[in-house]
């Protein structure tokens, strides 16, 4: 029987993605860590917009970013490497941080849901099986090694802003501000949410715009 190409990668992609899985079983690593920072004392700064490459498991550069895709880039901002939304008009969202949690449609990836979904049955059956069960798609979560990890379990879209710290999440087509009883912004702690007091014990500021949210691709 003749192999396509195509199918090939696939089994490729199937056996480093179970080396990455089995080496954190409980989650695993489906998409790698962007640089924590870079342009030290006598280094050059990598400005060139990537996104993740399965094949390789490798982040390649990308000449034309895709509009509503989340990609990392260098931030002048934050001095690092970011992942965020692409805009039309070739600029970017506010950094996504830690615990953005995204459906991997939102990223510029090369395989279909059905595919990713045969590449999660190979090192996570449960999970997979759970998926079809009650029609989940596929969902990832960021880190604070900034790096994208396969949720195993129901959850909705979200985004917390790294540069103003809101967060939101998505019920459905309906955008959502979290808030806390003195306001809208939060710090990450050990991997949690914490109220961040911005004002007198009580005191509710009005409702902060979405910075990372962009009427392209879904996103609003």
């Amino acid at each position: 029987m003749t192999v396509r190409p195509r199918s090939r990668v696939l089994g490729v992609f199937l056996q480093l993605a179970t080396f990455l899985w089995l080496g954190f079983p409980w989650l695993g690593v489906l998409i790698p860590p962007a640089a924590a920072a870079e342009g030290g004392a006598g280094e050059s700064i990598d400005r060139a917009v990537k996104r993740f490459d399965p094949g390789r498991l490798a982040l390649v550069t990308v000449q034309s970013p895709l509009p509503g895709k989340i990609y990392s880039h260098y931030s002048d901002h934050l001095k690092r490497r970011v992942w965020a939304f692409a805009r039309p008009d070739g600029s970017f969202s506010h950094a996504l941080g830690e615990g953005s949690t995204q459906n991997t449609k939102r990223f510029d990836f090369p395989y279909s849901t059905i595919e990713q979904q045969e590449m999660i049955a190979k090192v996570a059956p449960r999970w997979a099986k759970s998926m079809q069960q009650v029609g989940s798609e596929v969902y990832v979560r960021l880190n604070r090694e900034n790096s994208w990890k396969l949720v195993q379990h129901l959850t909705v879209p979200s985004i917390y802003d790294l540069e103003t710290r809101y967060r939101w999440e998505w019920h459905g087509n309906r955008r959502v501000v979290v808030g806390h009883t003195t306001g809208y912004r939060w710090r990450v702690e050990n991997g949690r949410y914490l109220p961040e007091s911005v004002g007198s014990y009580g005191l509710v500021t009005a409702p902060p715009g979405c910075a990372p949210c962009a009427r392209v691709g879904g996103i609003h």
